[in-house]
């Protein structure tokens, strides 16, 4: 059975992703650094920021 494609990068580097994009690091220059393209970046963004809120309506 067909699962999708493989992530291009692990739920430990989407973290620090996130983090370095908090802190204002250059989105263009983190997609080049990971290997990834911008719109993978922003998918991944787009991905932890809804995990985040659906946690907090869980509280």
């Amino acid at each position: 059975m067909y699962k999708g494609r493989k992530p291009s990068i692990d739920n430990n580097q989407v973290k620090e992703l996130k983090e370095r994009v908090a802190a204002g690091e250059n989105k263009t220059a983190l997609a080049r650094e990971y290997d990834i393209s911008r719109q993978t970046l922003y998918s991944y963004l787009k991905i932890q920021h809804r995990d985040e809120s659906h946690n907090e309506n869980e509280i």
